[in-house]
């Protein structure tokens, strides 16, 4: 830089060549053809590696292109060699935000705002990661410091609405998108985020009308079709009517938002076409990884396809740390949930806990702004524990929460339940309904007006059993509802909130301290109980096993294919290849999906077990009945099985379970501890193919468990219903009084 007083030294000669290339590079760009764009930027820098310019539009160029690591490295070098230039500033706090590098980002755009104060996207930038850090009224301050110098900014307009309703002031959003709405008034995609915050405001009506409107004037009005399929999506649960409007969406304009939802339906859709949808998705997902690459806004709902499908391939696409800091701070807690099949080391178990830690975090200073009155314990009667739950239905939660609702003592304590799921309710509901002191059943409110109603009840305790799965919601525990807090059962991880007083554990479940974030709410021996709704006499046991008739060993798994792995498959493969002749039976529904199966057998094949080795039985719910063609279960490492382990045992089958050491990898420990089978749990993958091969040997105790298994249990902690309610209220009763 020049001296005060002396002149400056004048401006870089471009060469011409590298001029010509980034003329080129700005054309594509302008016709949105991003990767010939990049290829002219970078022909650019290959001719004159001191030219800024042209490593700044490289950097946009892979930001447009869902590339922000390598975007990254880029605008650095830009920044570097145009330190007096806002834009390159503006376009590197981009990538760090997509990034998940949040106090950075508001670094490096503070700095392009002290060389540009009056740039509004470095303004924007700042606000955005104070938002995505749950400061709300932080990066609202920031808007409204913009609205001040520049009123008709829409950007920042409707940024101001979306804080708004992040803060729990939907009428005060409704009025900023309204203010945004006046200065574009033909802006369709403004009118459908004001619909949002209808629909948000209970009035679907009135938000339905919007998009009915534009849909009514253009039936081919993409963004209106998206609406309508999200409405049915999250408002209704009906996957069938929103998948036609996603399709429909689809077909008038390609959207990755649209992309992406539609994924997330189909792999929820249920019924006779589960397996349809299944592909269609796994179709759809590869098409825009292998068009767009990875994305961390996409990241979930189109991991979710390849683990429905095993596509490995396209999984090791994922930036899996990216994912993790995407997640976490952008408040999707339900993609951490698919992580816990990747851990591998001490560090990974540690970090994913940090994760957690992170998204809960933000979610308590996000809730802070709109906080509700302390819980007060008071002196009542009876002791009232909450439960809250989408899954208290037909569902294996409400498996193991029968027994509460069955045997509460209603003499010392009164049960309150919360469910938001918007289907009709079933007969399962219908019982636990008439069993508690109170069912509510909540659709459409707000995490705020649950928190309200819940402490308007006075709980003493609540439990949430759901965790970040498909409509829980797990952040209205941020505002302390009730004195005492604890997580059990849905999700096998510490969640993250620091308002979550307890987890629920046993003495084999457990964890060290440093691997979860609560403190430990102890039961005596079991975490669970199994109740007479998913484990009943009705599900027929065969005499004997099937190596008697067969003559071969036959391993197998009911377990999620979110929980396998390409470590797993091999190492499940190496217990067939100790078990000369032995078979692997998958009885999942996407035994029906030819992806699924094609990559299940190259997996296998890969390890060398051939695949006539290998049988698929397509099954949704009516599964049990097929482990009387399975010798043994084969459990998932380290995410282990927990209904699954306890199916299998129930129909007299054992299961070989590898321990680790988070929560997530000591169910099936606990279960077999539980049920006396605390021999075939192996601390290495060393013991888990010895275990494996030991019990294929021994058909005398294969007999004996098809014979006794299922009444063994019963005598065991997991199976005395009454004893478990007991100890779970008298450790309650210990905690609140």
């Amino acid at each position: 830089m020049a001296k005060a007083g002396q002149p400056r030294p004048p401006a870089r000669i471009v060469g011409q060549q590298a001029k010509a290339l980034y003329d080129r590079a700005i054309e594509a760009y302008k016709s949105s053809q991003f990767e010939s764009a990049l290829g002219f930027a970078s022909a650019a820098i290959a001719n004159d590696r001191q030219y800024g310019a042209a490593w700044n539009l490289k950097g946009v160029l892979l930001n447009n292109l869902n590339r922000p690591r390598e975007a990254l490295g880029v605008l650095e070098e830009s920044v570097r060699l145009l330190p007096n230039s806002a834009a390159p500033h503006v376009n590197m706090a981009k990538s760090l935000l997509a990034l998940g590098q949040l106090e950075r980002c508001i670094q490096v755009a503070v700095q392009g705002l002290k060389i540009d104060p009056t740039n509004i996207e470095a303004a924007l930038f700042v606000a955005r990661a104070r938002d995505r850090m749950g400061e709300h009224a932080a990066s609202l301050a920031v808007v409204d410091r913009v609205l001040a110098a520049a009123p008709r900014s829409v950007d920042a307009q409707v940024m101001k609405g979306r804080l708004l309703l992040a803060l729990g002031r939907p009428e005060d959003s409704l009025r900023a998108l309204e203010a945004a709405i006046e200065v574009a008034t033909d802006d369709d995609g403004l009118k459908l985020e004001r619909a949002s915050v209808l629909m948000r405001l209970n009035r679907p009506e009135d938000a339905l009308a919007v998009a009915a409107e534009m849909i009514a004037r253009n039936p081919d009005h993409a963004a209106a079709l998206r609406f309508f399929g999200d409405f049915h999506f999250f408002q209704r649960g009906d996957r069938h009517a929103a998948n036609e409007f996603y399709r429909k969406s689809l077909a008038s304009h390609f959207d990755m938002r649209t992309a992406t939802n539609l994924c997330f339906s189909l792999i929820n859709t249920r019924g006779p076409e589960e397996a349809a949808c299944i592909e269609e998705a796994q179709v759809l997902a590869a098409l825009c990884i292998d068009r767009n690459g990875f994305d961390p806004q996409t990241a979930k709902s189109f991991s979710s396809v390849f683990e429905r499908t095993c596509d490995f391939a396209h999984l090791a696409k994922f930036d899996l740390k990216v994912c993790a800091e995407y997640w976490a701070t952008n408040d999707v807690p339900g993609g951490l949930h698919s992580l816990l099949s990747h851990v591998r080391t001490r560090a990974d178990r540690l970090d994913l806990l940090a994760q957690h830690r992170r998204w809960g975090e933000i979610i308590v200073k996000r809730t802070a702004m709109t906080p509700i009155p302390p819980p007060i314990p008071t002196r009542k009667p009876r002791i009232r524990i909450g439960l809250m739950s989408s899954d208290l239905r037909d569902h294996p939660v409400a498996y193991f929460a029968l027994p509460i609702f069955e045997h509460f003592d209603r003499e010392r304590f009164e049960l309150y339940a919360y469910s938001f799921n918007p289907g009709e309710p079933d007969r399962v509901q219908q019982f636990l309904t008439q069993r508690a002191t109170s069912f509510r059943t909540i659709i459409g409110g707000t995490d705020l007006s649950i928190a309200k109603q819940m402490a308007a009840d006075e709980l003493d305790i609540i439990f949430e059993l759901g965790g970040s799965t498909h409509l829980n919601k797990p952040s209205v525990l941020a505002r302390r509802v009730a004195p005492v807090q604890a997580s059990w059962l849905g999700y096998p991880h510490s969640l993250g909130l620091p308002t979550i007083d307890y987890l629920l554990v046993d003495p084999f479940l457990k964890p060290s301290p440093d691997l979860m974030l609560e403190r430990p709410f102890e039961m005596p021996a079991s975490w669970i109980s199994l109740s007479r709704l998913g484990f009943s006499d009705s599900a027929q046991i065969a005499d004997d096993p099937p190596v008697v008739r067969n003559g071969y060993i036959t391993f197998g798994t009911a377990n999620n294919p979110m929980k396998y792995s390409q470590a797993l498959l091999a190492l499940w493969a190496k217990a067939m290849h100790a078990v000369p002749g032995s078979r692997f039976l998958f009885v999942r529904p996407e035994g029906a999906v030819e992806a699924f199966r094609k990559n299940i057998l190259q997996e296998f094949e890969a390890s060398g077990i051939e695949k006539s080795r290998i049988e698929f039985r397509p099954v949704r719910g009516a599964h049990l009945p097929h482990y009387a063609a399975m010798d043994i279960s084969l459990d998932c490492a380290p995410h282990t099985g927990g209904t699954s382990t306890c199916e299998s045992l129930w129909m007299g089958v054992p299961v070989v379970t590898r321990v680790g050491e988070a929560f997530f990898e000591r169910i099936s420990f606990s279960n077999l501890s539980n049920a006396g089978l605390g021999d075939l749990c192996a601390h290495s993958d060393t013991d888990f193919v010895s275990i494996a091969t030991d019990l294929s040997k021994d058909i005398a105790r294969l007999r004996d468990l098809r014979k006794n298994l299922r009444q063994n249990i019963r005598r065991s902690p997991l199976g005395n219903n009454i004893q478990w309610v007991r100890d779970w209220e008298d450790r309650i009763a210990a905690l609140v009084r």
